[in-house]
């Protein structure tokens, strides 16, 4: 009688144990299959993060590249407004000119008379 009480007690036992294995074993694979979920998550989102890291790294560039162009050519965005400033010629023009410093003068002018021509042109063309 006893040995069949601890034979009854051993099997109980077994199958509590046998039962509990099967659900760590099922949560086990559960979670693995979640891990690797969120490995892939991971890995998309950081190279997600790299992409715009590299993309506002290269649109900060672009911006500075413009904003360098449109100083050197006169460009303006639309509603901007802007002014030129020709250096003055603090020299007499009429004493101890050479022809360079003419030729400079005369390239500047120049340059101004064709962007004020180039803004004129484009305020018609953009106004209407």
């Amino acid at each position: 009688m006893k040995k069949t009480i601890i034979l009854i007690i051993i099997c109980i036992l077994l199958v509590a144990f046998g039962l509990r294995i099967r659900n760590d074993w099922n949560r086990y694979r559960l979670l693995k299959q979640e891990a690797a979920e969120l490995s892939l998550k991971n890995k998309t989102l950081t190279e997600e993060q790299e992409k715009l890291e590299r993309l506002k790294e290269s649109g900060s560039r672009q911006e500075v590249l413009e904003e360098e162009v449109r100083v050197m050519l006169g460009f303006k965005k639309e509603g901007e407004h802007v002014v030129l400033v020709l250096p003055i010629n603090e020299k007499n023009p009429n004493l101890n000119t050479t022809t360079s410093e003419t030729q400079t003068n005369h390239l500047e002018s120049l340059i101004a008379q064709i962007s004020k021509f180039w803004y004129n042109l484009k305020a018609l063309f953009l106004h209407h």
